[in-house]
């Protein structure tokens, strides 16, 4: 998942590619987020993936691995006790969707490795 912003408080975008342990696309996500800042645009990203995977059927067939960038959204996610208050609605929703989901893992990968979902985004 990846979102992006063009500068400080500007249009944002997020993309997102759903695979499986394979590689095979199950489905692609893209669009446009309103304003925002990019830090915001990397959660909402992630909690679209979330909710497209909570909507999906796939809760308890497949087990559900979140590669983004940068490392801190990655952080923020997997360790509600360091979440920042001033994104505490966007955490809310995504730690509801975490419990929901259950198996899942949270892992970082650069720019350039997550190169479907960094074309999504723009």
């Amino acid at each position: 998942m990846n979102g992006s912003s063009r500068g400080c408080l500007r249009k944002t975008e997020m993309g997102g590619v759903l695979g499986d342990k394979n590689g095979c696309v199950l489905a692609l996500c893209s669009g446009p987020m309103g304003e925002g800042y990019a830090a915001n645009a990397k959660l909402l990203a992630i909690e679209n993936g979330l909710e497209i995977f909570a909507n999906s059927g796939w809760v308890g067939c497949k087990h559900l691995v979140i590669e983004s960038d940068p490392m801190l959204s990655i952080s923020w996610c997997s360790n509600p006790c360091i979440q920042p208050w001033n994104f505490a609605k966007v955490f809310k929703r995504v730690d509801t969707l975490v419990n929901a989901i259950g198996s899942i893992n949270f892992m970082y990968v650069s720019r350039e490795s997550n190169s479907w979902a960094n074309e999504l985004a723009k």
